[in-house]
């Protein structure tokens, strides 16, 4: 696991970039008393700001506690395993900047509510507190209920927008001013001003996520869809080469890019990345959808091949796609369904 970023630059002290400084000031502030559990890069770091006055559950320098490193790695390999170490030992409190790999997209049952409470997060990690009578008096001044920071995909906020949009936005807003250079808040901010067509504000919130990390695929990507939905096509083809450029194997970017060079005349380019994305998802409705109508454009005799392949699971795809097709279909005066 790549718990800690590898860069490193010249000076005296500490890297605010690969330690938690701030959450560090959090810690001694409200919970020095507490017993908590963060990861093993930042064991030693845990070590030197909070003894004698909190032990600290590992040691990040290597040290020979073969026991205590094996209970370590088993506990991320199942949400019950990590709650059975956390019990066994009392940890009050959690500092991660990710759980394992197997955990990400299930935060909610290695972290559920009803047991733990986001506190503090900022751009380094986030730090949960036991949810316990004992602990509520913190809870209620620094906890958040809805703001998941592990979680990939933000469908979830849909929800909680529906129920509570202004705590919501809130805790949102809470999270940009703790750290604002923290890219995920922006990210979810940027996808409900898009659920609420406040195209502009997500736009600018993209923008800021792609300023502090260049390589976000997800928010160049996201970019690319609000520039295309204005009819901004070469900004569009640039955003998504550029969410192609931080993750190769991004289907729906190749995808789109193609869609994009479609309206633009770019034909050739469009069928290149129709094939990447084929590559990478034979079956995708939409990629050979795009890549039959780019050889029909182009007189091509292969292009019913693909159209077939399309039409044969029309059935499958989303309304959005079907949409994206019936435009083609009909710019392009296309006999297709």
């Amino acid at each position: 696991w790549n718990f800690a970023s590898s860069h490193l630059s010249l000076g005296l002290g500490l890297q605010s970039r690969r330690y938690p400084l701030s959450a560090m000031k959090f810690i001694k502030a409200n919970l020095l008393k507490k017993r908590g559990l963060t990861i093993y890069n930042w064991g030693g770091y845990f070590i030197w700001e909070l003894y004698p006055d909190q032990e600290t559950f590992i040691d990040g320098r290597g040290m020979p506690f073969e026991d205590v490193f094996n209970e370590y790695f088993y506990m991320f390999r199942s949400p019950r395993n990590f709650q059975m170490l956390l019990d066994k030992y009392n940890i009050q409190y959690l500092f991660f900047n990710r759980l394992s790999p197997q955990a990400n997209e299930k935060d909610e049952r290695y972290l559920p509510p009803e047991k733990w409470r986001l506190v503090y997060w900022d751009s380094i990690g986030a730090l949960y507190l036991r949810n316990t009578q004992l602990n509520q008096p913190i809870i209620r001044t620094h906890g958040y209920r809805y703001l998941r920071p592990f979680y990939p995909r933000h469908h979830y906020l849909t929800s909680y927008n529906q129920q509570n949009p202004q705590a919501l936005s809130g805790e949102i807003n809470r999270a940009i001013a703790t750290d604002p250079n923290n890219a995920k808040p922006y990210l979810m901010r940027a996808y409900l001003a898009s659920q609420g067509r406040n195209y502009q504000g997500a736009i600018a919130d993209y923008k800021t996520v792609i300023r502090l990390k260049p390589d976000d695929a997800v928010a160049h990507f996201n970019l690319a869809q609000l520039y295309r939905y204005f009819n901004q096509l070469i900004e569009a083809k640039n955003a998504y080469s550029e969410a192609i450029r931080g993750n190769k194997n991004y289907t729906l970017a190749y995808i789109y890019l193609g869609l994009t060079e479609i309206n633009l005349n770019e034909l050739e380019e469009a069928e290149n990345n129709f094939k990447e994305a084929l590559k990478l998802n034979r079956e995708n409705v939409l990629a050979n959808f795009g890549l039959g109508l780019t050889l029909r454009l182009n007189k091509s005799s292969e292009a019913d091949h693909y159209l077939g392949l399309a039409k044969n699971k029309l059935h499958t795809i989303s309304t959005k796609e079907r949409r994206e097709i019936e435009n083609l279909t009909r710019a392009h005066n296309l006999a297709f369904f």
